[in-house]
Formats: C-alpha cells, structure tokens, sequence
C-alpha cells in the first residue's frame, strides 16, 4: 500500500521541510533557554518565586527530551547509524525521560495546589519535603517503566527493511502493533489525574491566573495528543508532512505550558518590574466579596456546617495573635491558621500566594 511507503533520501539526507523545522526548532531552543537563565537569575524575585520553579525547569528540560526522542521516532531525523537503537528511542528517550516526566511535573504541579487549597486538613511529617514531592514523581511513572521494561524485553521496536519512495527497502525502526496500542493507552491513561485536578481545582481558578493559564495549556495538549495519536497509529509518519506535523506538535504543545506560565511574568519582570510585583502583591492579597459571584455561594451552602479557618504564613512569630494556629501542607511546609469571618488565605513560602474565599453560613 501506497501509504506504508516512506519517505526516504536515498543519500538518507533529509528533506527540505525537515531542514526547516530543524530550524525553528533551533531557534526555539535558545530563546527557551535564555528564558529558564533569566528566570533562575531573578528566582528570588516573589512573582518568579510562586512558580514552583524547580518544577517548572524540570517539565521544560524533559520537554526537549520528548521532542529529540520524537525526532528519532517519527523518521523526521533519518534512522542511520545510532538512530536505529530503536527501542532506546522509542520506549526510552521520547516517552520515559521525555514525554512522561514533563507530564508527572505538570500532574505534580497541580497536585500541590490541591494539597495546599483543598485538603488543607492533610499532615506529612517528613524531613524532606522536596524529595518526597519527587519519590511520588517517580512513583507516578512507575506503571510506564514497567511496561518501557518489558517492551524492550522483547524487541517490541525491531529494526525491520521497509519500502521506499527511493524505490530501494531501507531497514528502519517498526513498532509492533501490541506496543503501539499499548503505548497509546498508557497516554491516555496519564491524562486522566490532570483531568480530575483541574475538576477538583474549579473553584480557585478565578484566583489563582497560574492554574487558569495551565488549564487552557492543558486542554491544547490534549487535542494534541488525540492528534498525534491519530498520526502515528495511521502511520502517516511515513510521509514528509506526517512527521513534519507531529514534531511541530510537540513544539507547540512544549511552548504552550511554557510561555503560558512564564511568558506574562517575564515580560513584567523586564519592562514594568515595580507595576508587576505590586500587582502581584495586590492579588495576593486580594480577598473576594462572598456575595461577588455565584460559585461563591455555592461553595458556602455545600460547607454551610464547616469551621471557617484562614491559613496564612507569616515569617515573624512575634506578630502571631490568639486566634492563630500552626498547620502543615502535604509536603511539610509549615503555615499559620487564623480565623476570618469570610474567607481565609494560603501562602505557600518561597512559592507564592494562593486565596480561596467561601460564604459565611
């Protein structure tokens, strides 16, 4: 069939379309970079600070990590030489330390926000914290490392002499059906824990930009995703445009949860610095009316019978008053509880402040 024939330079050069999106690529890279310099060279900088930067680094390394994996998968860098340790490639680069770490960080990321905003009740003692925010990360991606495991077990990408449009058979990688299907579900099966955050994060995205920014990255990669799938099952990599088209998704899927996140606080940083963090510190220090929005009122008739208790953070203990209390987050970061007759406040040091407002019984 016409549509399993691959594109190939028989001098295995690439073609012209994928010299290009080397290019852009390229590009793309070093203007991300210089972004991650600049934000770890104003980390302290409180707007930057409320970034979960450390895993916001690490989503975007991984990212970059897909996107190579991804050249090699999907042909877009012809498959010669080291490009033919198929499996390392395929199960390994694009999706163990590439694809599936950068989406764990954006499953974690909105993880601590639940912690912090909704289950506020939960206590962890630990020494740690940072490294037991990273044993779940690597927990996360225990069920995909099985699988990448066994699939290399057993040569599930063997290197197989396929077609031409050079009119010659070339040996190139060729997953086996029951990986591929299996690979395709595991995707899914991962999108799944941001799709329930978000649902359970409804109600703080009016305060929180960051979350509201990360939903709308989030729901573009998942149309990417659905379409990337849909290429590779198809096998309309074969094809110059196919890979050309599943590369450049990638890229965009990377530059959106990057730039969404960043890009505002950045610019803010360089151009208006002073507007920027007294912006910041105005949200941060907002407290919403109950009778402001409908969401408000529903949320204070389904906790009508609980305790409204504000959680704030404060660095000197001096200024504690009666009516304050210590409390811990998830991953044992200490925070100060004070009563409030309307709403109450999180603020997670280092990281930020997060509000939620709830209607007085």
């Amino acid at each position: 069939m016409s549509e399993l024939i691959v594109d190939f330079n028989l001098d295995g050069s690439p073609f012209a379309a994928e010299w290009g999106l080397y290019g852009v690529t390229i590009v793309n890279f070093l203007v991300n970079l210089a972004a991650a310099c600049y934000l770890v060279y104003w980390r302290k900088w409180p707007p930057i600070r409320a970034k979960q930067l450390d895993f916001l680094l690490l989503s975007a390394a991984t990212g970059w990590i897909w996107l190579i994996g991804a050249y090699s998968a999907t042909r877009a860098v012809p498959q010669v030489g080291a490009m033919l340790l198929c499996n390392f490639w395929q199960f390994w680069i694009q999706f163990a330390f590439g694809a599936l770490l950068w989406l764990g960080c954006i499953i974690l990321r909105m993880y601590r926000l639940y912690a912090i905003l909704i289950v506020t009740n939960m206590r962890m003692n630990i020494k740690n914290p940072r490294l037991w925010m990273y044993a779940r990360l690597a927990a996360l991606c225990a069920p995909y490392f099985i699988f990448a495991t066994i699939a290399t077990a057993l040569n599930a990408t063997p290197v197989v002499s396929q077609p031409t449009s050079a009119g010659v058979n070339v040996e190139m990688c060729l997953m086996d059906s029951w990986a591929l299907y299996m690979l395709v579900a595991l995707c899914f099966v991962y999108l799944v824990p941001p799709v329930v955050l978000m649902y359970k994060l409804r109600n703080i995205r009016k305060f929180l930009n960051e979350f509201r920014e990360t939903k709308f990255a989030f729901w573009c990669i998942v149309t990417g995703t659905i379409v990337y799938g849909f290429v590779t099952v198809m096998s309309w990599h074969n094809k110059v445009w196919g890979r050309v088209l599943c590369v450049a998704i990638i890229l965009v899927m990377l530059n959106l949860s990057y730039w969404l996140i960043i890009g505002p606080t950045i610019v803010g940083r360089y151009f208006d610095p002073d507007a920027t963090l007294a912006k910041f510190n105005a949200e941060k220090d907002y407290h919403p009316s109950s009778s402001s929005s409908k969401q408000n009122s529903a949320s204070g008739k389904k906790h009508h019978s609980s305790s409204k208790k504000p959680i704030s953070h404060r660095s000197d203990s001096s200024s504690r008053q009666p009516s304050e209390g210590i409390t811990s987050g998830t991953d044992g970061t200490e925070f100060e509880v004070r009563l409030s007759q309307h709403e109450f406040s999180v603020v997670l040091p280092q990281e930020g402040t997060f509000e939620e407002s709830n209607e007085e019984a």
